[in-house]
């Protein structure tokens, strides 16, 4: 059957003129194999919400002048107290706002082996919408979420690209974005978006096999001419192998550290500024790099985006550090309903650089670094393909593996330490779907080895690296 536009339940706000503009999209010649159909699911209340969120991120903060969460970020963990079992808990005996840093931070592990005591026990949940992530701690999570938490990216991506004077386009006679990928297996798609009346939204995978004929790329990339260019950096580097003709304003960089010498490279090529944007499954936006502004080793700068999630920089036992010293990135608020965080212990580290300067809507407002973590991590095959670690963690994700590790033999050959029981019973089927990730030339080994707890090994985690949560 043909393509006919998204539906009434994938896109409740989409008109005739955005259906056809879709159908465009979905019929190009040059078009990629689309493997999937979605859409926005934002309805008008949803709508409302998103515009009045959008004004709030102007003139709002999670921070008081003193750098202490603001009266409303205090105000919210108040009402989880009574909603959520594990606020209830954390909070017992804690005289809040004095007593703030005695609350126990949240590890991802506690949180995946016991969502239920955070969700709120009066949530609805008749749109409830499961995001996987491993994040870059490794350890799988079905994270919960809400079409306004999802919604909520638009407004916050377009704070970011404001703080760089790029602006964005509204109606769906243009192609707002497109997100590149480079990977073997990923889902392929378009989708308007109601926050900008319609706008198309397009995830691409440059991998040859996502395309009726690899000639198509460049020539269905140039003719969608998006407004900005979102991905990973592994993605960025193949997209500039590719060298295709195109005058985008920016370049969104997610997932991933952006390399410095990598944004050079995009940014002397394409002239526009290349932002780098550090968010999560869990929690969604959390910050964008500034123009002009440098960490002490060339790193980008961030400034923390939502007025509902404020962002600490703590000791192991949750102690905030003082600006300069590199700590936990710690998590409070969001506004996704189905998973409110208190005190959440991103996996990221980072330190603080200013505060109260450039843009920040608040004295205490912190502008940081990221630390060691989330490092770009490419592995080759002796024919020189790129393998991203993404498609390895993807097919492992099929098969009862609690940990894993990837480790990369001088002959280019992959050494695979996986944490399982009965390995023997799977590892045949496993080891011919990974070999499939190759270009026929791949030699894999698969050991079994009980691995250590990643939230218990500081070291492990910056060692290992980790699965992106670029999808």
């Amino acid at each position: 059957m043909d393509y006919q536009g998204p539906s009434p339940e994938r896109a409740p706000l989409a008109d005739e003129g955005w259906r056809e503009a879709q159908r465009a999209i979905h019929s190009h010649p040059q078009a990629p194999e689309w493997n999937i159909e979605i859409g926005d699911r934002i309805d008008a209340q949803d709508l409302d919400y998103l515009r009045n969120f959008a004004q709030a991120l102007a003139a709002e903060s999670a921070y008081d002048p003193q750098g202490k969460p603001s009266a409303s970020i205090l105000s919210w963990v108040q009402a989880m107290r009574l909603r959520s079992r594990g606020f209830e808990r954390a909070l017992a005996d804690i005289d809040l706002p004095q007593e703030w840093e005695s609350i126990p931070l949240l590890s991802r592990h506690s949180l995946v082996a016991a969502l239920e005591e955070w969700v709120p026990r009066d949530s609805d949940l008749s749109r409830l919408i499961v995001n996987p992530t491993s994040g870059t701690s490794g350890l799988p999570f079905r994270a919960p979420s809400h079409p306004r938490a999802q919604g909520a990216y638009d407004p916050l991506i377009e704070r970011a690209l404001s703080l760089h004077d790029v602006s964005l386009i509204s109606g769906c006679g243009g192609v707002q974005a497109i997100q590149l990928c480079m990977q073997k297996s990923t889902i392929v798609y378009h989708a308007g978006h109601a926050y900008f009346n319609g706008a198309a939204f397009i995830k691409l995978n440059l991998d040859k096999g996502s395309w009726k004929s690899p000639e198509n790329t460049n020539g269905f990339i140039q003719s969608m001419a998006p407004r900005f260019i979102s991905g990973d950096p592994l993605a960025f580097r193949a997209f500039l192998d590719m060298d295709i003709d195109l005058k985008p304003m920016a370049f969104l960089s997610c997932a991933m550290r952006l390399e410095p010498g990598l944004r050079r490279a995009l940014t002397e090529r394409y002239a526009c500024p290349v932002i780098d944007f550090y968010s999560s499954n869990e929690t969604g936006p959390i910050a964008s790099s500034l123009p002009d502004r440098e960490g002490p080793n060339g790193e980008s700068v961030f400034l923390s985006l939502p007025h509902d999630l404020y962002v600490e920089i703590t000791d192991e036992a949750g102690r905030v550090l003082p600006d300069g010293q590199s700590g936990k990135i710690v998590l409070t608020g969001g506004r996704n309903p189905y998973l409110p965080l208190l005190r959440y212990d991103s996996g990221d580290t980072g330190f603080v650089v200013d505060r109260g300067v450039g843009p920040a809507r608040s004295q205490g407002e912190a502008l940081f670094c990221l630390g060691i973590c989330r490092e770009p991590l490419l592995f080759r095959c002796p024919s020189g393909a790129m393998l991203n670690p993404v498609d390895i963690a993807r097919v492992l994700r099929g098969f009862p593996v609690l940990r894993h590790r990837v480790i990369q033999e001088p002959d280019l050959g992959l050494k695979i330490l996986v944490d399982a029981f009965h390995v023997d019973s799977f590892r045949d089927t496993l080891l011919a779907q990974l070999r499939k990730l190759g270009d026929g030339d791949l030699k894999i080994s698969l050991i079994q080895e009980r691995l250590p707890d990643w939230d218990k090994d500081p070291a492990y985690i910056i060692e290992k690296g980790g699965n992106s949560d670029a999808d």
